[in-house]
């Protein structure tokens, strides 16, 4: 099976999809809990290990990592240690700018303005109470 040629795609930020990476991470490291779940604390160190794994990987270069909301809260809440993520959109695109040493700034939060001339159904977003 084969997906769709994604070679002229662009987004709003104008970045062809095409020069885009895969990454994949080796999650074996990590322990699940007792029946098979991970500890908040768990989630928050892999997924920001994960980030700054990549960030070191491609010093300089912009790179899209697609995930899901859990991801994206704990990242934030790396970012942002005492604010609030708020709801998280699905499709939104967040920002993230890793700087050398260990500071993470929120270049970009919830931004859903790719969707504007879809005429998209808002209460279509489905999730939980947190997520869009």
């Amino acid at each position: 099976m084969q997906g769709p040629d994604t070679s002229g795609w662009t987004s709003v930020y104008d970045m062809r999809l095409s020069d885009v990476g895969v990454v994949q991470i080796d999650v074996s490291c990590f322990h699940m809990m007792q029946g098979g779940g991970e500890s908040r604390d768990q989630v928050y160190q892999r997924c920001t290990l994960s980030l700054k794994r990549i960030g070191s990987k491609h010093k300089g270069e912009r790179v899209v990592v697609v995930t899901h909301g859990g991801v994206i809260r704990a990242l934030h809440k790396r970012a942002s240690p005492n604010g609030r993520a708020g709801k998280i959109m699905n499709t939104s695109i967040n920002i993230f700018h890793l700087c050398d040493g260990d500071k993470w700034v929120i270049k970009a939060w919830g931004d859903i303005s790719h969707l504007d001339e879809t005429k998209f159904l808002e209460s279509g977003f489905g999730g939980d109470r947190t997520s869009g």
